[in-house]
């Protein structure tokens, strides 16, 4: 035999017992592995308050992480929204389940827009995450698409994703 037959067969060899020494690890030693350790049911927490849907979840032997605070006109604060792995999964104890828990209403103080004009006006409010309804009001002593007024009014403290009302200058023909 020549060399490369002899590396040939000697890397043929290694790949033959590697597949082999895999095939006995995951038929035999994973699912050994994988057997240990007390099985609990994950139970339900969404709709619960936080601080007991953590304490219910470390009774049962989990490990709860609130990962995600997502704002909510519907939900009150510190609500669970969501959990995973969801309720009734059968889960190794000490298992991680993640929670997602309400923030509430997330409340944006309105800016002071009147002077400025009307497009500026609006990306402000947009990007602030407010819907804008736009109404014109005739005016003779300012120029056109100029911001007279607001409701409500600058300062104001209102939920995100409420209607802002800008009363905008037109020029009377």
């Amino acid at each position: 035999m020549n060399i490369l037959q002899r590396i040939f067969y000697y890397f043929l060899g290694l790949i033959v017992v590697g597949l082999f020494l895999l095939i006995i690890f995951n038929f035999f030693v994973m699912p050994w592995v994988v057997r240990k350790g007390q099985e609990v049911v994950v139970p339900s927490v969404v709709g619960l308050n936080v601080d007991k849907a953590v304490a219910l979840l470390k009774e049962k032997g989990l490990n709860p992480v609130v990962d995600t605070l997502i704002p909510s006109a519907d939900v009150p604060a510190g609500a669970v929204l969501e959990q995973d792995p969801a309720s009734d999964y059968k889960v190794k104890k000490g298992r991680r389940v993640f929670l997602k828990v309400s923030a509430g209403i997330t409340l944006v103080q309105v800016p002071d827009l009147i002077g400025k004009p009307r497009d500026e006006a609006e990306s402000i409010l947009k990007d602030l995450g407010f819907e804008v309804k736009v109404e014109y009001v005739e005016s003779e002593e300012y120029e056109s698409d100029i911001v007279l007024d607001m409701s409500p009014p600058p300062g104001k403290e209102i939920p995100k994703g409420s209607v802002v009302i800008l009363y905008v200058s037109k020029e009377v023909l």
